[in-house]
């Protein structure tokens, strides 16, 4: 009897200094695999942030160009030039400030229509946002940081833009990365349907990743 309760008492003190390790936080990645008959993926809308630098012109030749070239040391040839302050407002002629962080920019270009609606004769108006940035990375011609000229640009551009695939070192796949830091989304595509117009168009956008794996040597 004695016996039994010293095993039953070391049965209990083993079983109190097991210990439980913590879970650590996972890094979320969302993996897409895209097939040539469905390349498309979630439409994303970029909204205009604190910092970004507007390029804005008036398209419709009938109405005047408003702002004017020689208004402003910051209009030009290609229109006129403003970053978005610190308070989310940008400063235009005539019409003074107008709050447009977290707009896009279709609704800003609808709003400047309106605002100039009583001065020109059917404004157009166009908006680009001239410090978008994104990466190229992996088997690509040339690495680094290329700027957007547009957005968004389509991933041909981006991999022209690059140097193309270098296919002798790729691994297969192209993929987008999209990210905020705390997650992110992976689109992949075989390099074999970079010929396919659908895969070529797909919307590169502000700070994504065009990454062409390297084939790993054997």
């Amino acid at each position: 009897m004695r016996l039994f309760c010293l095993l039953l008492m070391v049965s209990v003190l083993m079983s109190s200094c097991k210990t439980t390790r913590p879970q650590l936080p996972e890094f979320q990645t969302q993996t897409f695999e895209v097939s040539v008959s469905s390349p498309s993926v979630e439409e994303y809308v970029y909204r205009i942030e604190i910092g970004d630098r507007l390029l804005i012109r008036n398209l419709n030749w009938l109405s005047p160009l408003l702002p004017e070239p020689t208004a402003n040391q910051r209009g030009n040839d290609r229109g006129y030039e403003v970053t978005v302050s610190p308070n989310g407002f940008i400063r235009l002629p005539e019409i003074g400030e107008i709050q447009v962080a977290s707009l896009s920019r279709t609704q800003l270009e609808d709003t400047l229509a309106a605002r100039y609606s009583n001065g020109l004769n059917n404004p157009l108006f166009e908006v680009i946002i001239t410090n978008h940035r994104v990466e190229g990375m992996g088997a690509v011609t040339t690495q680094g940081t290329l700027a957007l000229l547009e957005v968004p640009q389509n991933l041909g551009s981006v991999l022209a833009r690059a140097g193309g695939v270098d296919f002798q070192r790729s691994a297969g796949t192209v993929q987008i990365i999209r990210g905020d830091g705390t997650s992110q989304r992976i689109i992949t595509f075989d390099v074999e349907t970079l010929s396919d117009p659908r895969v070529l168009g797909q919307p590169i956008y502000h700070k994504d990743v065009v990454y062409v794996p390297v084939a790993k040597e054997v």
